[in-house]
């Protein structure tokens, strides 16, 4: 088998500014790539809100995935920002 890199998966508070890049990254992607009135990707501010859970995965010291889950209600939840 060849060389294998583990992702380390957290929890991300959206502070570090590698966090901060990709996110604005992923929003100029989806605004050149998608109908205005059809993004729906949260920014920083509201990737903090309460209900919110973001998460990030890092290879070594390279952010490599994010992805977050806005809790709807007790029972739903919808799948935010995954790049």
């Amino acid at each position: 088998m060849g060389d294998q890199q583990r992702i380390e998966f957290r929890v991300d508070d959206l502070t570090s500014l590698a966090t901060q890049a990709l996110v604005r990254h992923h929003l100029a992607g989806m605004h050149a790539n998608s109908p205005q009135d059809s993004v729906h990707a949260l920014d920083v501010d509201k990737l903090r809100q309460p209900g919110v859970i973001f998460w990030t995965g890092w290879v070594d010291d390279d952010i490599a995935v994010m992805g977050a889950l806005k809790r709807l209600d007790a029972e739903n939840g919808e799948i935010k920002s995954m790049r």
